[in-house]
């Protein structure tokens, strides 16, 4: 035999199959979102880490330039020596 249905249960059977209806699409929406957001964060730490890549490669790029105008400027002052010796010798080889 088959039972009768207490009044009002189809509406409730009705009801609970619609909210879990709509709980199985939020869930399959935060899942895909989820997904987004992991693979946005992958992608931001993977810019990240190719920023830092080039902040050392440029610190490494400043740091052998300053040693070059160094080194230049240590080149220009024994030129500048040199320049203002020959000047004296030559003044002395006119003089005498």
């Amino acid at each position: 035999m088959r039972q009768s249905k207490q009044p009002g249960q189809e509406k409730r059977e009705l009801d609970f199959s619609v909210v879990a209806s709509e709980v199985q699409k939020l869930s399959s929406e935060t899942s895909r979102a989820t997904e987004n957001i992991e693979s946005s964060l992958q992608g931001i730490s993977s810019n990240i880490h190719t920023l830092l890549e080039s902040m050392d490669h440029m610190k490494g790029s400043s740091s052998e330039q300053a040693l070059l105008v160094t080194e230049f400027s240590e080149i220009v002052e024994r030129l500048t020596s040199v320049s203002k010796e020959m000047k004296e010798f030559m003044q002395h080889v006119m003089s005498t």
